[in-house]
């Protein structure tokens, strides 16, 4: 039987500080596929005004995501997919540079995201400082300064591995008589990234909600409908639209 604190660490307040942390992290990823993927970038989706305010308030002010340069940067990397204008190619851009997703936002410039994604309404520039620092304050109140930190610690590591390292996880080098990269689904992941590592599925249509496959679900598509049954959005394939096309 395991002791109830080991070296002054509860094993109780640790496990709900990792399980926060987990769960925060999953939680940001679900936002950012449903609402800044498919919902923004892609207009698969949309959600019925108080629920699509209460995605905003929390992208910016609790994530700390310019919404705007988010779309922008995604529409981006469809048009320009492993080319040196793909804003996160792993072809030309380390790991490190892809997983400082905070970085690349507030450095990508504001004229080019007004630009590309003229239908997304401008974030607050105090949203990627003050955002994150609004979640982790919250934890520290709540956990204590020791748990809460790790809590924001797992909450970090989780969103950078089910979000941003999509780019990582699901772009492969091949060499078939040339370097090329291609995208590629990594099933195994679909959980924890709600159907976004389904990429080889989302590349070949952008326009397609439903991810999945014969072989594998996509939770984010399932969230989807359970809002939509619920009337909190509308999924309307036929008027999917998006801007990648156009992109220059």
């Amino acid at each position: 039987m395991l002791p109830v604190a080991v070296v002054g660490v509860s094993i109780v307040d640790f496990s709900i500080a990792v399980a926060t942390g987990v769960a925060l992290g999953l939680a940001s990823t679900l936002l950012s596929s449903i609402y800044l993927h498919r919902g923004l970038a892609h207009n698969l989706v949309v959600y019925r005004r108080p629920l699509e305010r209460c995605f905003r308030i929390l992208t910016t002010w609790a994530l700390g995501i310019n919404a705007r340069k988010w779309v922008a940067i995604h529409r981006l990397h469809h048009a320009h997919s492993d080319t040196r204008r793909d804003p996160h190619s792993p072809r030309f851009y380390s790991g490190l540079e892809i997983l400082r997703t905070g970085k690349m936002l507030r450095t990508f410039p504001d004229s080019r995201a007004a630009a590309l994604a003229s239908d997304i309404p401008d974030s607050s520039s105090l949203a990627p400082t003050i955002g994150p620092g609004v979640v982790l304050g919250a934890l520290l109140l709540q956990l204590g300064a020791g748990y809460g930190i790790l809590a924001g610690l797992a909450w970090v590591l989780v969103s950078k591995v089910s979000g941003s390292g999509i780019a990582l996880w699901c772009h492969r080098h091949k060499q078939e008589g040339r370097p090329i990269y291609e995208s590629i689904n990594r099933p195994r992941l679909a959980l924890i990234t709600w159907g976004e590592s389904l990429h080889a599925n989302h590349h070949s249509d952008p326009r397609r909600l439903n991810l999945g496959d014969s072989h594998v679900a996509d939770p984010g598509y399932l969230c989807v409908q359970i809002m939509a049954r619920a009337g909190l959005a509308t999924i309307d394939d036929d008027c999917a639209t998006t801007r990648e096309c156009d992109v220059q």
